[in-house]
């Protein structure tokens, strides 16, 4: 499947607009080209003040005093966006768009949604000009049809890209016919809109055989829909007897609940145990957590996993 969609917002203005980003020189380049305006810089480091836990976290920064109606647009990268959490900062920056940017260095920018117009439920973005992308099936490596889930494969037109330098390693993720094993597990449909998943490596073994996977973004997706979820993170408890991953949600409580914690809590996981049934219930349970250990700005996965944090 290959692409045939704009790259670039109606309501850019490149007399006027400045773009504040910390994406790669080579998309600094190509922006310049295409006539916008780029301030290159981490967004943390142009924030006014000292970074805490008021204004680390999308739904903790505090947006009253600050006119954000000059915003256009938001982008994101790196990981799914759950689409709560995605309307909620929209919200915060008056009902502008953040869109979810799907990008490695081997293949630029493979895929962009930028026109709501033509955006399915549930679907991530669009593949961008240049790019052919396919899906196949993890357990056999053939190509699956329209609409079926597997690892997403993509392949770049416009800049081929022969490979590391003495890195055999990372030479593996390209085939003989050059297409870039970019691990993300998802689907495409008849229309070029992506529907990214999870990173494989993310996926979490809950059954035996073909489709007994399930995605820990999406089922941190159902738990934040609980208003008294300030932020949640899934991760897979191993059971060595049965060599399969217990779901198992470590939750953030919302301040807004803390003087009735107790049944904010037992609320919270009635709410996930009717939501989540069969493969995807959280057989590792919920544990309450005051905060997450972080590796720079991220949620360091590997210790939520080995339970080394105190719970709340």
């Amino acid at each position: 499947m290959e692409a045939t969609k704009k790259t670039i917002p109606d309501n850019t203005d490149p007399d006027n607009d400045v773009w504040l980003s910390p994406l790669s020189l080579g998309f600094f380049i190509n922006a310049k080209l295409m006539g916008l305006n780029i301030i290159l810089s981490i967004p943390v480091v142009l924030a006014d003040g000292t970074l805490d836990e008021s204004n680390i976290g999308p739904l903790r920064c505090d947006f009253s005093g600050v006119d954000v109606r000059s915003v256009k647009w938001m982008l994101t990268a790196g990981a799914p966006i759950h689409e709560n959490l995605r309307r909620t900062i929209s919200d915060n920056f008056g009902g502008v768009h953040l869109t979810l940017e799907w990008a490695t260095s081997e293949t630029m920018l493979p895929a962009i949604q930028l026109d709501e117009s033509t955006k399915k439920p549930g679907s991530s973005e669009t593949l961008v000009n240049g790019i052919q992308a396919k899906v196949i099936n993890t357990e056999t490596g053939e190509e699956c049809g329209i609409g079926e889930e597997g690892e997403i494969l993509v392949r770049n037109k416009l800049a081929r890209y022969s490979g590391y330098k003495d890195n055999e390693a990372a030479n593996q993720d390209f085939d003989y016919e050059g297409w870039f094993h970019i691990k993300d597990y998802g689907q495409l449909d008849e229309n070029c809109n992506f529907y990214i998943i999870d990173r494989i490596k993310e996926l979490l073994k809950v059954g035996e055989g073909h489709e007994s996977h399930v995605s820990a973004s999406e089922l941190e997706s159902v738990i934040f829909e609980h208003p008294a979820v300030a932020n949640v993170v899934v991760v897979g408890t191993r059971n060595y007897d049965t060599q399969m991953d217990e779901p198992s949600a470590f939750v953030i409580l919302n301040p807004e609940y803390s003087n009735n914690s107790k049944i904010a809590k037992m609320r919270v996981e009635q709410f996930a145990a009717e939501k989540l049934t069969g493969l995807r219930r959280l057989t590792g349970g919920i544990h309450w957590l005051s905060s997450y250990p972080t590796t720079g700005f991220k949620v360091d996965r590997t210790v939520v996993y080995r339970g080394s944090i105190p719970q709340k």
